[in-house]
């Protein structure tokens, strides 16, 4: 199972992850694009983080609702690979702007 870094600096599309239900606010105050980023980054790496514990639980004889652990794992799978497209979307566009501006 693929762990993200909170640390990494992946870009995220606020619109296709589940987001809490506060709003960002604008430029001038409070809380920025950044930390509505990190916090889509934290809400994945959590969802990874508990199909591995749903996995040990498994593994171990805790739990023998298989059928649970592998939803949470699929889920965290779709959460990872599509913050990763979103991510190499965002650093296309980049790459085409920075092209643009001479």
């Amino acid at each position: 199972m693929n762990f993200v870094d909170p640390s990494m600096n992946l870009n995220v599309n606020p619109a296709v992850l589940p987001v809490s239900t506060q709003k960002a606010s604008p430029v001038g105050g409070g809380s920025g694009f950044a930390d509505l980023l990190g916090d889509m980054v934290s809400k994945v790496n959590g969802m990874q983080s508990e199909a591995n514990e749903a996995l040990n639980d498994v593994v171990t004889g805790k739990v023998t609702n298989i059928h649970e652990v592998s939803v949470k794992m699929q889920e965290a799978g779709v959460a990872f690979d599509l913050m990763l497209g979103v991510r190499n979307r965002l650093m296309q566009a980049f790459t085409e702007l920075s092209k643009i501006q001479v």
